[in-house]
């Protein structure tokens, strides 16, 4: 994309300061942009790490006492 012929113009007419802060803030977008390829791939899970930890009783599906009212 080129770039539009307003730019340069407006860039006359901003203060020093704001033509720092834009500056600054192309600079941050630029840097933003280079990094944003290079992300880091997330580690895959361990879904193991529980493995032999965890027990389901036997009488898991068994209706609770407490309900036994409603049923």
């Amino acid at each position: 994309m080129a770039m539009p012929a307003w730019i340069p113009e407006a860039w006359g007419a901003l203060s020093a300061d704001d033509q720092k802060s834009v500056s600054d803030y192309m600079q941050f977008l630029l840097s933003r942009q280079k990094t944003e390829g290079r992300e880091e791939k997330p580690k895959p899970l361990n879904y193991d790490v529980f493995k032999g930890k965890i027990r389901v009783p036997d009488n898991f599906d068994d209706p609770l006492p407490e309900f036994a009212d409603y049923m």
